[in-house]
């Protein structure tokens, strides 16, 4: 294991100003995490400025007003009336090219990127014969129809595309690891798994994860095949492409997959580097290989100890000062045979529950809050006159439904009861106080703090 430090100057992108900066102000020990997904999105961001710009084109021409029924309507409509009759209305045939129609694609969010490549590359073939027609008998002259009519009979930018989908799915491997695994200490350590993600970016190898993003079985194919690397195995999956043609173009393909995947992975590691402090050897103490946590504990008590005290961040001069925490990391570095924080009798407790509580208690992602950030910017955005207290009752109500389903209806009855009893008692009494403006009366039950009995 290579466990590397920064030094503090690095760590103005871990919020040097805002909310984190308010949070270390007011408790010295606070761990300034970072969102395993948003990290992956912005990798993914660096592969997408490397990849085939005109592809996004044709995603917006593609959603544009009427494009995508017309398209629908080429497709089975006869010569006779400027359709290409491919295949007969609502026929299974049809049906497959129809449905879903496009996806969006939304700026930063990657994921979209790679969703509509998914729904896009089965569709090529027939949208290289469909969108140059509907372009020249709309006689479309813009930016979006015209790059989308040249790249999708491009079929360089085709072959290309099917790397884009499988570099894009090993880009997007932390948010998906996220997805499932909130906490990164309780699985493994940050810097375990920020290698991991590199290494999956960069590897030519045939991995599930590749097969997956092609939607192939690995029992369909011959050692051969599987051992020639997935960028040849991707590319023999388009229509029409040969053996020899193959052969021909891997030099471009793979100088593409090379530069693409080091911009990624370049852009992982050097994030990481930005980030990376003792608070991660510290999480990594968590682990679940003995190993591992005892080499995290050693690494962090020789680091806290060679480091001056001016130089030192909030947390590491907190744990410094606290000398029952520098006994038992010390303690713990030192076991032979080495063993898991959590046993020995609750040896260290202490330290553990420090650490748990830091570093276990809410997951390594703020996508769940974003998506509570983004409804209360719709609501107020619709509901103008909206209230905070009302505001804050209606998500919260709302992540309540989401979680469980239904309200527990005769709970609430009764405790509903007394509530109400309070809150108009309450407010007949602020209606009863002449010395309170009337404007101020009215709006009272919904902005003043509780009066206590």
């Amino acid at each position: 294991m290579h466990f590397r430090l920064k030094p503090i100057a690095t760590y103005i992108n871990m919020g040097g100003e805002g909310m984190h900066s308010l949070f270390v102000e007011s408790n010295n020990t606070y761990v300034r995490r970072r969102c395993q997904s948003h990290i992956s999105w912005r990798v993914s961001d660096a592969g997408i400025n490397e990849m085939t710009a005109e592809t996004w084109d044709l995603a917006t021409y593609l959603r544009e007003g009427v494009t995508w029924g017309r398209l629908s309507a080429i497709a089975t409509q006869s010569r006779d009336i400027g359709g290409l009759q491919l295949f007969p209305a609502f026929s299974a045939a049809h049906r497959r090219f129809k449905e879903p129609s496009p996806p969006s694609v939304l700026d930063a969010r990657p994921e979209t990127n790679w969703l509509f490549l998914q729904w896009l590359i089965p569709r090529q073939a027939l949208l290289s014969q469909l969108i140059p027609l509907d372009v020249q008998q709309r006689g479309l002259r813009n930016q979006s129809a015209t790059s989308a009519a040249a790249t999708i009979q491009n079929r360089t930018h085709c072959l290309l595309r099917r790397l884009d989908l499988v570099l894009l799915h090993k880009g997007l491997f932390l948010f998906h690891y996220n997805q499932v695994k909130k906490c990164v200490v309780a699985d493994t350590t940050y810097d375990e798994l920020v290698e991991r993600a590199s290494t999956i970016i960069t590897s030519l190898d045939t991995t599930d994860i590749t097969l997956k993003s092609l939607e192939l079985k690995r029992e369909d194919f011959g050692e051969d095949e599987l051992n020639g690397g997935w960028v040849k195995l991707a590319l023999r999956q388009h229509p029409g492409f040969g053996v020899d043609e193959c052969e021909d173009f891997m030099p471009e393909a793979m100088a593409y997959h090379l530069r693409v995947s080091m911009r990624m992975s370049g852009h992982l590691r050097l994030t990481w580097e930005n980030v990376n402090s003792s608070e991660w050897l510290a999480g990594g103490i968590l682990s679940k290989d003995p190993n591992t946590a005892r080499a995290c504990a050693r690494l962090l008590h020789d680091h806290l100890k060679r480091k001056s005290p001016s130089e030192m961040r909030p947390f590491e001069a907190a744990v410094t000062q606290d000398e029952g925490l520098m006994l038992q990391i010390d303690d713990f570095a030192s076991q032979d045979p080495p063993c898991l924080v959590w046993r020995r009798q609750g040896r260290w407790a202490y330290l553990f529950k420090f650490l748990a509580g830091r570093f276990t208690g809410n997951g390594d992602t703020v996508l769940d809050c974003e998506s509570m950030h983004a409804r209360w910017k719709w609501i107020s955005e619709h509901r103008r006159s909206i209230r905070f207290r009302l505001l804050n009752s209606v998500l919260k109500l709302a992540l309540y439904l989401e979680r469980h389903g239904d309200f527990p209806v005769a709970e609430l009855y009764a405790f509903s009861q007394e509530v109400d009893a309070a809150e108009a008692a309450q407010y007949a009494e602020v209606r009863a106080n002449p010395t309170i403006d009337a404007r101020m009366r009215a709006a009272y039950m919904w902005q003043a703090p509780r009066i206590q009995s």
